[in-house]
Parts: C-alpha cells; sequence; structure tokens
C-alpha cells in the first residue's frame, strides 16, 4: 500500500480544509477575490472532504467506484476535516464508507461525533452495498474515491471527467507523482499537458518530458495558464492530434493510482530462470509484494514450476499490490561447460585458443589476481593474445563465453601462462675485470635462469669452464696464463643452455 497511499495523500491534500475556509490558490495568477470565490470553493469541498466524495445517488456508489484505505486513514481525514464535513451535511447523521482487501468498512457518526475524541473510539463496521439506498434517505453518505491527473484519450472525455481543484493542491499532486505520471505515459518527445477546473474557470499548463521534474513544477516561478472552456476543449485536441499527453483532475479509476510495471527494470541471473532484480524507478520491488513470477516456453505452454531445463522460455512478471501491468522476458537456459583452454609462449605475449561452446555470441578472457577474477578482453573467435607481458612471470587466466546476453561466470578452465622470454635478453649483460691474472665476471640476471655457464673458446669449440647457479652473476677465475681469450656467460632457460648466438655473444680479454 506505500505507493497508493502516496496518490491518496497527494489527493487527499487538493480537497483539504484550508481552501475549503477561504484560502486563495497559491498560483491562480492573482485572479479570484472576495467572498465569491469562498463561497465557491466551500461548495466544491462540500462535495469531496480529504478524499471522501458525498453521494448524490446510490447508483454512484459501487465496488468499483470506492477506493481502498484502512480504518487508520479514514479517521485521520474525517479528523482533518471535520469543519467542512458539517457544513456539507443536510442530516444529523452521516456514513463514511472505505474497502479494505476485499470488504468494504464503513464508519457511522452523527454532529455530536464530529470531534477528534469521539472519533477515535467509533469503531467501523463491515457494509453493504444493499444498504445504501435506506442510507441516504436518512443520512448524508460519504465514499472513498482519489482525484488526480488522470490521461485521457480524446477531447469528448474532458466534460464527464474533469474535476475541480485548486491550483496549489494541483500542483503539490503533480510535484508528488510526477513519476507515476511518466511512467504511465513514458515519450522523451512529447509535451504533457494539465487541466483543472477551479471556480468556473479552466486552467492548464503545458510542460516538455524534460521539464516534467518536481524542481521545475515546484518553482516559485511555476503558473498555471487559465483558458475557457470552449478553448480547452479545441486545444485538447489539437494536443492529442500532435502525440502530446494530455491529463484531467477527476475522480481516478483504480488502475490510474498503480504503477505500470512495465516500466521496471529486469535482471536475471546468468543461465538460469532465477530474477536477480526488478526495480521501478531506481527502487527494487520484492517478489510476493509487488509483484508475482510465472513461467511458459517459448511457444506459449505454461509452466507450474521454475525452469531448470536447457530450452527457452519466457518469465512473466505481474504487478501486484501497488503496482499493475506486466512484463514477459525472454531467456534461455543451456548445458554450458566451459571451453578447454591451450595457449603457446610468445615474446612477452601469450596466444591462448579454446575449444567453440555451442550458442556462445562471444568470449572473454578473465584474470585472476588476488583471488578476484576480472574481465580483461573480448572477442568472437577462439583464439586471443594477451600482449604486454612480463618475461618470467605467472599469469592466471581463463575463457568464459556470453550466451544470452549473459556471461557463464566459469572459471574451472583456468590455466597458468607465462611469456617467452626473447632470445636476445636471454644473454647476460657482461663485465669483465683482469687483476693479478685473474679473470673477474659480472652480468645482469636472466629471469627464469636456471644455472650460467662460463664458457671458453678453445681448440675450435666451446668448452664450459664453470657452472654456477642462477641465483649467482659474479664470478672471478683462478690465475691463467697472459694471452687474449674469447669468452662466453651463458644462462640455462626452462632446461636448455641459450647459446644458438654464442659466437655473437662471445667477447675478448686479453690477460697481460
Amino acid at each position: 500500500m506505500k505507493g497508493y497511499k502516496s496518490w491518496k495523500r497527494a489527493a487527499c491534500g487538493f480537497m483539504s480544509l484550508t481552501v475549503a475556509v477561504g484560502m486563495m490558490p497559491a498560483n491562480a495568477g492573482g485572479i479570484f477575490t472576495g467572498s465569491a470565490v469562498i463561497s465557491a470553493v466551500a461548495e466544491q469541498s462540500a462535495q469531496k472532504c480529504l478524499g471522501f466524495k458525498k453521494a448524490a445517488s446510490a447508483e454512484e456508489i459501487t465496488a468499483d467506484s470506492i477506493s481502498e484505505w484502512t480504518a487508520e486513514d479514514a479517521k485521520a481525514r474525517i479528523t482533518d476535516n471535520i469543519d467542512a464535513i458539517g457544513d456539507s451535511m443536510q442530516h444529523d447523521d452521516c456514513i463514511f464508507i472505505w474497502k479494505e482487501g476485499d470488504e468494504l468498512c464503513c464508519l457511522r457518526l452523527n454532529r455530536t461525533d464530529l470531534k477528534k475524541t469521539a472519533i477515535e473510539g467509533i469503531s467501523t463496521e463491515i457494509y453493504s452495498l444493499e444498504n445504501v439506498s435506506d442510507d441516504l434517505a436518512g443520512c448524508d453518505v460519504f465514499y472513498c474515491t482519489d482525484f488526480g491527473f488522470g490521461m485521457i484519450a480524446s477531447a469528448e472525455d474532458v466534460q464527464d471527467k474533469l474535476s475541480d481543484v485548486s491550483s496549489s493542491d494541483a500542483k503539490n499532486w503533480l510535484i508528488e507523482n510526477i513519476d507515476a505520471v511518466k511512467a504511465a505515459a513514458p515519450d522523451d518527445s512529447s509535451t504533457y499537458y494539465f487541466l483543472f477546473r477551479f471556480s468556473g474557470k479552466i486552467f492548464y499548463k503545458g510542460i516538455s518530458s524534460d521539464d516534467l521534474i518536481a524542481e521545475y513544477v515546484g518553482a516559485s516561478g511555476f503558473r498555471w495558464n487559465m483558458t475557457t472552456e470552449n478553448t480547452a476543449l479545441s486545444n485538447i485536441s489539437s494536443w492529442l492530434e500532435d502525440g502530446s499527453r494530455v491529463f484531467v483532475w477527476s475522480v481516478l479509476d483504480a488502475q490510474q493510482t498503480k504503477r505500470d510495471i512495465s516500466a521496471a527494470d529486469v535482471t536475471m541471473k546468468a543461465n538460469s530462470a532465477e530474477i536477480a532484480s526488478v526495480q521501478y524507478n531506481g527502487s527494487c520491488l520484492a517478489e510476493g509484494t509487488d509483484y508475482t513470477i510465472s513461467y511458459m516456453t517459448d511457444d506459449g505452454t505454461a509452466i507450474d514450476s521454475t525452469p531448470t531445463e536447457a530450452g527457452s522460455y519466457i518469465v512473466i512478471i505481474s504487478g501486484m499490490g501497488e503496482y499493475t501491468g506486466e512484463i514477459r522476458k525472454p531467456f534461455t537456459i543451456v548445458t554450458y561447460t566451459a571451453p578447454a583452454v591451450t595457449f603457446e609462449k610468445g615474446d612477452g605475449s601469450v596466444k591462448l585458443s579454446w575449444t567453440a561452446v555451442e550458442g556462445a555470441e562471444q568470449y572473454g578472457i578473465a584474470g585472476e589476481q588476488n583471488g578476484k577474477w576480472t574481465l580483461l578482453k573480448k572477442c568472437e573467435g577462439t583464439s586471443y593474445t594477451l600482449s604486454g607481458l612480463t618475461a618470467g612471470k605467472n599469469y592466471r587466466v581463463a575463457v568464459v563465453a556470453m550466451i544470452g546476453g549473459k556471461w557463464m561466470l566459469d572459471y574451472s578452465n583456468a590455466v597458468t601462462v607465462t611469456p617467452a622470454v626473447a632470445a636476445a635478453s636471454l644473454y647476460p649483460v657482461v663485465q669483465t675485470q683482469v687483476k693479478d691474472s685473474r679473470i673477474g665476471f659480472k652480468w645482469n640476471k636472466i629471469p627464469g635462469a636456471e644455472k650460467y655457464g662460463i664458457g671458453v673458446y678453445q681448440a675450435n669449440k666451446w668448452v664450459v669452464k664453470k657452472q654456477l647457479d642462477g641465483s649467482i652473476t659474479t664470478w672471478t677465475s683462478p690465475q691463467v696464463r697472459s694471452g687474449r681469450y674469447r669468452l662466453v656467460v651463458l644462462a640455462k632457460v626452462g632446461g636448455q643452455w641459450i647459446n644458438a648466438d654464442v659466437f655473437k655473444k662471445s667477447f675478448y680479454v686479453t690477460v697481460p
């Protein structure tokens, strides 16, 4: 009832007692003055007291014409309008009728009960419409109804529907219900026109979709325009022909006081029939309170339970409570198996390849860091090269597929990859120094090096004179004879000595 009440409370404000006792409409442009206005407004309030309308005949009171409130709301509205109710009464007794769920309820009062302390202590009763004619013969009957701006389809609807309200009340109602108005008739390019009657005159305002916000309507400079009934009817026809939305102040149908759930945003869980969220204007709706869920196959066959097997389905989200309408959203459930992933090392890169997934719209490469997976890249094929990687560093990656617009976040195919190191960078850069017939070597650390070897070219072949652990990057030879030596420092990476360019990477050292 939360959103439903907000319409009611807004509508109630427009039939407020302050109008009945002569307070001027805030934005009528200073047109009305004097006792004639006070009298006219009092007569209007006698017919509509804070959401209760005084019945003129039994025929106008039906189950559909009575709106839903609570006993607490009904008593509060009667209490706030005791004087206006008393002024409108032609009998000593009166009855107030409203709806609670499937039942009609009422409160029976007489003039002596029209005070706050008395009303609070009076019990409500179940009411039957069979008693309306008899009750009208001996007392005043008021029934709960909702007033507000309701959209019309033709100019002919105006004369039957247009009701009286003060300009300030119309403005306040519109401020509180702007989101509901836009949701009921969404159009980003349209103009919204609002009309109401006050003291025999017709007032209106045209507001663009961009300006239909609380800040604009609530601004101090906001003013209603005044026109005649004939001009209004002519303008309405033109507005409707142009595709504009036209609303008139009237008794709202029950459905008009509810929000259309078709304007909500629905998010479903990936590869599942489960609803992740239903949001209306940023607010998350609750299943069982705001909507119900049902399912059918894509050929229209109803399903009694939530589908779990592979196939194409439609979920139906039906409004309830303060929401009406429905949303039908197609979705697909597939039997998903994560693709098998292989890789090839490249120079500072890794080429990933994987098996195709049936129904996949695209693929994503995800990376794991600190236990969290992040989508790094997207592609449509079954291979992708990750570049810009650091040689010797391990990377944990997985490939996921998008099916039915949802990512299948299954990382069970994750692999650990390491890019190849460029051959040129696998040869240490060496510095040498000769002292006391000894040759000192110092070189840079090679990523992934398991061992280092010091080689000398002798008798037309290379001979490894010393092997060192991969953590050592310096070495000094024993004393050697004077002479000129061709030397090289090699690294062993991945179980292989890197020696393809050994002659190019060799160097000469002369020992005096």
